[in-house]
């Protein structure tokens, strides 16, 4: 989906229709506030950031704004698939922090076995994690796959919302935009 979709549906989302936002007023505060530089090259997950819906930045003593704790908020707008890659990746990257009973019970292996590599690593001063994590994440690969239990944690969590959204670590707002489902999580 082209970037200026995601921009449309995530000024529906924060209704700018309503606060008489122009859409090119909208689309231009996106890129001036964005983490990206180039709005021509933005990457598979646009992150992009969004005026106060309320008062569109211009009261910093807006109502909504101390609701939300900040004038300027970051947005993470993407398909599914995008929703799902954004979360393995992020997951993938910590899957040493899983419990030993949690990654025994998907990959088939025993309890022990799994603290006893995840030992080997944690003990070391200082301790190893990209090295746990690599060993975790092989030991996954080789035995139910890296989808398996990315799924599996993901259902655990209660969504994708607890992985991708750093505002409450649980909210997937869901929009539907041009006939296509996009996921807005606030960063």
């Amino acid at each position: 989906m082209e970037v200026e979709e995601k921009i449309k549906a995530l000024a529906k989302y924060l209704n700018c229709e309503q606060n008489q936002v122009s859409l090119g007023q909208f689309r231009g505060q996106i890129i001036q506030n964005s983490v990206i530089e180039e709005p021509g090259d933005l990457c598979l997950f646009d992150v992009v950031r969004a005026l106060c819906p309320w008062c569109k930045g211009k009261n910093k003593k807006c109502e909504g704004c101390k609701g939300l704790g900040t004038v300027d908020l970051m947005y993470l707008v993407c398909t599914d698939e995008e929703a799902y890659a954004h979360a393995k990746e992020r997951i993938a990257d910590k899957l040493y922090l899983e419990e030993a009973d949690f990654l025994a019970s998907i990959t088939g292996l025993h309890e022990e076995e799994i603290e006893e590599v995840l030992s080997e690593y944690f003990e070391c001063r200082p301790p190893r994690f990209v090295d746990a994590n690599y060993m975790i994440t092989k030991i996954v690969e080789d035995t139910c796959g890296l989808d398996k239990i990315i799924h599996n944690i993901i259902a655990n969590a209660g969504g994708r919302g607890h992985f991708l959204n750093s505002w409450d670590y649980e909210t997937e707002n869901k929009i539907e935009h041009e006939g296509e489902t996009l996921y807005i999580y606030m960063q």
